[in-house]
């Protein structure tokens, strides 16, 4: 029981997290956009850099918010 318990966990959290990070990549463009372009930086520079920080934020932080 168990493992039948642990395998739907598993299943329910990768799939929530596969149907979640395009939300928020697509959510969080116009905003990454909108700083990049104010940003002192290059323009491209300063996209990657932002992509990278949500990037990050979202492999350490995006399977905390799973619905279980």
């Amino acid at each position: 029981m168990f493992l039948v318990e642990f395998v739907k966990d598993l299943v329910i959290s990768l799939v929530w997290w596969v149907i979640l990070t395009p939300i928020v990549y697509i959510g969080a463009t116009p905003f990454l956009l909108i700083v990049a372009a104010t940003d002192g930086d290059f323009f491209c520079k300063s996209v990657r850099r932002r992509y990278g920080r949500l990037t990050r934020f979202w492999v350490d932080k995006g399977l905390l918010y799973i619905p279980f």
